[in-house]
């Protein structure tokens, strides 16, 4: 098989044809939730959220000159915050800012 599998491929495979056998190059990895990977990301993100709370509606150029992260890694964060609803975005897109629900 030369296509790249992922797991909601092999997912929809597997449903389809319970008796296919698909074989995997490589293992899959299990998530970490004891690797320092995992406590640095919720570390950074739990000082993004406690800057937004002590400066209601910074911007993430604000964020980036706090936390000496880029605008993209900042951007990953707010998206993260962003859809568990701990923060909101108030205002325009020139002039508004990041807000802790």
């Amino acid at each position: 098989m030369s296509e790249n599998l992922t797991i909601a491929k092999i997912a929809e495979i597997a449903s389809k044809d319970e008796n296919r056998v698909v074989e995997l190059k490589q293992p899959i990895a299990p998530h970490k939730t004891d690797g320092t990977l995992n406590d640095t990301l919720k570390s950074d993100i739990e000082q993004i959220l406690q800057i937004i709370d002590e400066h209601p509606g910074i911007q993430i150029k604000g964020i980036m000159q706090l936390t000496n992260k880029s605008r993209s890694t900042i951007n990953r964060y707010i998206t993260s915050l962003l859809t568990f609803s701990k923060i909101e975005r108030c205002g325009s897109r020139k002039t508004g800012g990041y807000y802790k629900l």
